[in-house]
């Protein structure tokens, strides 16, 4: 090889290690977006995700943002919309409260 560049070629193991053959690249598997983690689906290239090698239920996981998000990811991101929509809800019934005290107040 003429590349000199370091990482362009993976080194056989140390009995062949004078002759830099390009290797393929393994896979570490698909990751759980910012937590931490791996899913438990097989480790393969992203283009073998795409072939049919798999079927379809050995690529995925059956729930929303299935093989893209973990299920603690997913319960996180529903509750944290949830609390949001009550917090917008309280705001909103404070404000009656407060308008209803001075027109109270007024009369």
């Amino acid at each position: 090889m003429t590349n000199k560049q370091i990482g362009s070629f993976r080194r056989l193991p140390a009995f062949s290690s004078i002759i830099g053959l390009p290797l393929r690249p393994g896979s570490s598997g698909k990751g759980l977006g910012w937590v931490y983690g791996r899913f438990q689906i097989p480790h393969l290239r992203p283009a073998e995700y795409k072939r049919s090698r798999l079927p379809r239920n050995r690529r995925t996981v059956n729930r929303a943002y299935g093989g893209v998000l973990s299920g603690g990811a997913v319960r996180e991101r529903i509750i944290r919309a949830f609390l949001v929509e009550e917090q917008k809800i309280v705001k909103k019934v404070l404000k009656i409260q407060k308008a209803k005290e001075k027109q109270a107040s007024k009369s």
